[in-house]
């Protein structure tokens, strides 16, 4: 992907991306080999073009990174995930149109004056989203 508003990150970078961003982030997570994956990677670029600002646009590669789709319970791709305040806020699979996405992350935007918190999660949200076990 071409556009300067994407970013690759990795399982590595995954939690301080999604953690520390003042802005809703929304990830791709895709496989070079997967023809659909191609496709959509045209819709994100112009829909990250027109959130630019907004809206932080990232890219996953699931082969090259398996510890985070398999946190996520990422079975099929592609699989975009819309974070907000590091919580999983929205999963959608498979392939869709540019209005698709413009409406998801219009329906989010539109909640940001409000404090986002799990409490505020759906149970299929909570779901998605599972905190790291740590270690006493």
């Amino acid at each position: 992907m071409s556009a300067s508003n994407i970013y690759y990150i990795n399982d590595a970078n995954f939690d301080k991306v999604t953690m520390q961003s003042k802005m809703p982030v929304l990830i791709d997570f895709y496989a070079d080999w997967c023809g659909p994956c191609r496709t959509l990677a045209s819709v994100i670029e112009k829909v990250a073009a027109e959130y630019d600002g907004q809206v932080a646009f990232c890219k996953m590669n699931v082969d090259e990174n398996p510890n985070t789709p398999n946190r996520y319970k990422i079975a099929a791709i592609p699989t975009v995930i819309l974070f907000i305040d590091g919580l999983a806020a929205e999963k959608t699979v498979g392939l869709h149109d540019i209005d698709f996405y413009k409406e998801m992350l219009d329906k989010h935007l539109k909640k940001e004056d409000k404090v986002f918190d799990a409490a505020d999660q759906t149970d299929e949200q909570k779901e998605l989203h599972e905190p790291e076990e740590t270690v006493d």
